[in-house]
């Protein structure tokens, strides 16, 4: 595991945070950004994470994401809709149904 000491406070925390939740290295991550090597940067984002930090797959998985969210205590969701225009609104009219939905 890589030393932190270099790091400023708040990536070192959330560096430890993440380790904690989930296995990724976010130092190499960096690391590779700043080399600009995207490629191996992104090789270090597993499923798992993106699992864990993200609201995605088909439109039922996507609403059971964001159910779970609201459902854990988290009260402001920000989202980043990606796809075409057609697939933003979609999302964004799934999202409104989520979070009028009476369960919330």
């Amino acid at each position: 595991m890589a030393s932190t000491q270099a790091i400023k406070p708040d990536l070192a925390s959330s560096y430890w945070v993440f380790s904690y939740i989930c296995r990724m290295d976010q130092l190499a991550i960096l690391a590779a950004r700043k080399r600009g090597d995207m490629e191996q940067a992104t090789s270090y984002i597993t499923n798992e994470l993106v699992a864990l930090f993200s609201a995605s797959g088909s439109p039922t998985e996507f609403q059971d994401h964001l159910r779970a969210y609201l459902d854990s205590g988290i009260d402001l969701a920000v989202l980043k809709l990606l796809g075409t225009p057609d697939q933003r609104l979609q999302a964004l009219r799934l999202a409104i149904e989520v979070a009028q939905s009476p369960s919330v």
